[in-house]
């Protein structure tokens, strides 16, 4: 005898949303459970399969929101939507499983309100803020919609003026006459007139108009003539009361000081009230390029000492510095201090005058009774001039006080001098004939040049010998005589001259 005994297999299996028993009955199953399954064995004997079955279902959540223009699902994909509709987010849940959320989502956009309106004076927004407004303008009014969401009203509004017959006017005009509002005005002056309003707001309004010819003054903005080392704006002509804006600016290397007036703003606003004019000053970053002007550049020069920081009213120094042969005379300013002590402003304006050193000449003759000269006078140093005598009759021009026979004579003015020229009476007993030898009197004194080798002998009126030389051996011989009177010059054994004395 053979049993044969049947099998009796059970197997455990957790599954997804769905199990199909392949090896068993082959049917799919979506609920967990016991399922069995009967069939014969190869032996013919019923067998009987268990399945013990888990089926897990994912979890699909879905939520209902509602947002103002927009909502971010920060509990879901983290995405922000704009529009209302319906959204999914796929995911793994904590068994694994792909779990399918729904998001249900409604946007309420806020609706954004513009009016334009017109009023005459004054608007009241009723159906806005509540505000009044007198001015014409764009104003906005935030609330809540009947969603709750935050809405935005915007009015244009025109606020168009009223008129009251007290209202007064003031119109400035360039010139008569003059055109307001259909109205033409020939004078300036104060007029009452009436006009139909334009934007409907009155019907007929008076005013008393006053219409007022406008003057322009010219501004004038300019760089200091003495230092150009910028450029300025601000020049024209305008109305009383205006505002202009003067601005200057500095080469490279140069900086800006200030203005005329003391003024160190730049830019700088003015108020037009008159003609006027603004100077801007500029110096070389380094002082020492700074040049005061001369009135002759080979007579002279200008030192100027300034400090590190500079302004128009710093103190400084300016020395004038002749050169030779001239001599400074003043500041143009008439001032004759030198070295000076001044602002800056004021050194810039000032200009330093030099002139030439000048000499007195006098020419002189020894004896009127003899003979003339030419005037002298004050002359500029290096001038050449010339200077004569002129003998009377009966008498000679001999020679000038320095030796020089020249007549006339060209006299280079270097320094202060006197010629003084001197004479000798013609007569019988004179027998100089033109020879080298020069006999004269100069002072109480008896000159005889260009007598070397000669002897010399000098008598008075008496016959009496004065003077006796036998050889001369210089080219100039000077005698003094104390006694005034006529004197006779003998020069070796043939030239005899007639000399007067006259003592001082």
């Amino acid at each position: 005898l053979t049993i044969n005994n049947p099998v009796h297999t059970a197997i455990t299996e957790t599954a997804c949303g769905s199990y199909t028993w392949t090896n068993g009955d082959g049917q799919t199953h979506t609920e967990s459970g016991t399922y069995t399954y009967s069939h014969d064995d190869a032996n013919g004997c019923t067998q009987v399969d268990t399945l013990h079955l888990t089926i897990n279902h994912p979890v699909h959540t879905a939520i209902t929101e509602t947002a103002c223009g927009s909502y971010t699902w920060t509990d879901g994909n983290g995405q922000t939507y704009t529009e209302s509709g319906d959204y999914t987010y796929s995911h793994e849940d904590a068994n694994g499983y792909t779990q399918v959320d729904t998001l249900h989502l409604t946007i309420n956009h806020p609706v954004h309100t513009a009016i334009t309106e017109t009023a005459c004076g004054s608007y009241t927004w009723t159906d806005g803020n509540g505000q009044t407004y007198t001015e014409s303008g764009d104003y906005t009014y935030n609330h809540e919609d009947a969603n709750g969401c935050t809405q935005v009203d915007t009015l244009h509004l025109t606020v168009n003026p009223t008129y009251n017959v007290t209202d007064a006017v003031t119109i400035l005009s360039t010139e008569l006459p003059y055109e307001w509002n259909g109205v033409t005005f020939t004078e300036a002056g104060t007029q009452v007139v009436t006009l139909q309003s334009a934007n409907g707001c009155d019907s007929v309004v008076t005013m008393n108009l006053t219409v007022t010819t406008v003057e322009y003054y010219a501004i004038t903005v300019n760089v200091s003539d003495d230092t150009p080392w910028g450029i300025v704006t601000g020049s024209g002509d305008f109305t009383y009361g205006s505002m202009d804006t003067l601005t200057a600016t500095a080469f490279e290397n140069y900086i800006f000081l200030g203005w005329s007036d003391n003024n160190n703003d730049n830019p700088r606003i003015i108020t037009v009230t008159q003609d006027s004019t603004f100077t801007a000053y500029f110096i070389p970053e380094d002082h020492d390029e700074i040049e005061i002007p001369v009135n002759d550049s080979v007579m002279g020069s200008v030192n100027i000492s300034i400090p590190g920081n500079a302004s128009l009213q710093t103190m400084v120094t300016i020395t004038a510095v002749p050169e030779p042969h001239y001599h400074f005379v003043s500041w143009s300013d008439n001032n004759t201090e030198n070295p000076r002590m001044v602002t800056l402003m004021q050194a810039l304006h000032l200009t330093a005058i030099f002139a030439i050193d000048q000499h007195t000449i006098t020419v002189l003759s020894a004896d009127e009774n003899m003979g003339t000269v030419s005037i002298g006078g004050t002359y500029d140093y290096g001038t050449e001039i010339s200077i004569s005598a002129d003998a009377r009759e009966g008498y000679r021009f001999v020679a000038w006080n320095d030796g020089n026979a020249e007549n006339p004579r060209t006299v280079t003015v270097e320094q202060d001098s006197t010629f003084v020229a001197y004479f000798e009476m013609v007569d019988g007993i004179h027998e100089i004939d033109g020879n080298s030898i020069s006999i004269y009197s100069y002072n109480n004194q008896i000159v005889v040049v260009n007598a070397e080798g000669l002897s010399i002998e000098i008598f008075d009126m008496s016959g009496r010998l004065i003077v006796s030389e036998s050889r001369i051996t210089t080219s100039e011989c000077n005698y003094t005589l104390y006694a005034p009177g006529i004197y006779l010059v003998r020069v070796g054994e043939s030239l005899v001259k007639k000399v007067k004395i006259i003592t001082q």
